[in-house]
């Protein structure tokens, strides 16, 4: 099987990107690389935010992740979709399979799914994720509603 090209994972991006701005702006953005405000996170965790705010509503973001990076078992309020844009992501829902998810795959978690992620290496892992309301994180030694 042929890996994704960086082309199918841009266009998959931009699908998502166009949905998420069309129903909540009508700006256009145009954002080169190098133009991206990356904040750097806990644990060597960088993110940029692409639209919204994560912490209040609907919003985009993609992270960096290290190489080896590693969240014990966990889930988000609200349901979670992205893209993996680089590296090897490992995607585990407790009770299930692990997978095993290059760049060019997609993955969409209900809200409250518990899961576990890992950043394969050697390389990082960039992930463009978004959801249609605040993301948090819950750690699982507090009780699943």
């Amino acid at each position: 099987m042929k890996t994704p090209t960086m082309s199918v994972c841009v266009a998959a991006l931009l699908v998502l990107v166009g949905h998420a701005q069309r129903s909540s702006s009508t700006a256009i953005v145009l954002s080169p690389p190098s133009a991206l405000a990356w904040k750097a996170g806990t644990t060597g965790v960088e993110q940029v935010a692409l639209w919204g705010d994560r912490d209040h509503g609907a919003n985009g973001t993609m992270s960096r992740y290290p190489a080896g990076f590693e969240l014990k078992p966990h889930y988000h309020t609200n349901e979670m979709r992205g893209i993996i844009l680089s590296g090897t992501w490992i995607l585990g829902v407790v009770g299930a399979e692990i997978a095993r998810l290059p760049a060019g795959s997609y993955f969409s978690l209900p809200g409250q799914t518990a899961h576990t992620d890992r950043c394969a290496g050697p390389d990082p892992c960039v992930l463009f994720i978004t959801q249609d309301d605040r993301r948090d994180t819950v750690f699982l030694d507090a009780p699943i509603h």
